[in-house]
């Protein structure tokens, strides 16, 4: 198995973006967020990164390919610096999940950031998504900060 990221072809970018922003919002909501506050932040974040809907500069995003096929995605880039990056979303497609593909996706994405100069690399995953916060911890990455909420019946 030999795991790539290729940049993402510009016409693919558009519904990508969509599909991107629609999972973001509904994350957001599941973990108690707001509808409409979870939209309106995440057009925001889609405006300022993806002017005119295509990536801003310092925005990356890469189609993962396992053996040359397409099997998720990951958008990486740069957050308060440019020695700031950030793991926007990596999504692998669920028949590949468990192999190994989302680690290697990370590692080649530190790789990029690397390569462009950052020293650090954040990311935001929710507390439910155990199996992703599992993937972060093993690859290094610690809890910089913590939220939490409890539903007053």
């Amino acid at each position: 198995m030999a795991v790539t990221i290729e940049p993402m072809p510009a016409e693919l970018i558009g519904d990508w973006l969509a599909l991107s922003a629609a999972n973001h919002v509904a994350q957001r909501v599941a973990a108690g967020d707001d509808p409409e506050r979870a939209r309106s932040d995440t057009d925001e974040i889609s405006a300022r990164l993806f002017p005119g809907g295509v990536p801003g500069p310092g925005q990356c995003v890469f189609q993962i390919c396992e053996d040359g096929i397409p099997v998720g995605s990951l958008w990486i880039g740069v957050a308060e610096s440019p020695t700031d990056w950030y793991v926007w979303s990596v999504d692998v497609d669920e028949p590949v999940r468990g192999r190994g593909v989302g680690r290697q996706a990370m590692l080649l994405g530190e790789d990029v950031a690397r390569a462009a100069g950052a020293v650090r690399m954040g990311l935001n995953v929710f507390g439910s998504n155990v199996v992703a916060r599992g993937l972060y911890e093993s690859l290094g990455y610690e809890v910089t900060s913590l939220q939490m909420s409890k539903p007053l019946d």
